[in-house]
């Protein structure tokens, strides 16, 4: 499979060099994503969206402590959808081709709406399916981000390098 389209390594300069507070995984935050989904679903259900849990809270280990939610429109209403989001949330990254990244604090934890398609969505959700497969992975995955936690910025860069790594070792 070919993997994602690689950034070049000023795109991470973006990140501020403060250290990252890596927390322990919150079974709590199971729990708040239900309902988050519950938030959602006035606005997805003219779209016939359904969120999904992803990132460290789907993987049940440390991070963050933030929860992304994922969405996958479809081509046909990606740009509805996007202006619809936009309204309620703040939009962080948007690359029209495959990712949009919406902002939002609910019930003491920050949520990010995650929005992919096409190219980006299959390789996110083959990682996602094989890294879940993968205790042996998560596990230093999570080790790798507790150990770049000293800068936002190479954390970002590390979990970047970490995931080209394990999608090309994918079958």
């Amino acid at each position: 499979m070919r993997g994602l389209t690689p950034r070049p390594k000023s795109y991470f300069t973006k990140y501020k060099n403060i250290p990252v507070e890596i927390k322990p995984f919150d079974p709590k935050s199971l729990e708040i994503y239900e309902k988050y989904k519950v938030r959602l679903f006035p606005i997805l259900f003219k779209f016939n969206l359904t969120p999904f849990l992803r990132g460290s809270t789907l993987f049940q280990i440390s991070g963050k402590g933030d929860i992304e939610c994922g969405l996958s429109p479809s081509d046909d209403i990606w740009e509805k959808l996007k202006e619809v989001l936009n309204k309620f949330y703040k939009i962080c990254i948007a690359d029209d081709e495959e990712i949009m990244i919406f902002y939002e604090m609910f019930e003491g934890y920050d949520f990010e709406i995650i929005v992919m398609r096409g190219h980006t969505l299959k390789v996110d959700t083959k990682l996602h399916k094989y890294l879940l497969a993968r205790k042996d992975l998560l596990d230093k995955y999570e080790e790798m981000k507790k150990k770049h936690a000293f800068s936002k910025r190479v954390y970002q860069y590390q979990k970047e390098l970490f995931f080209r790594k394990v999608i090309k070792s994918m079958p």
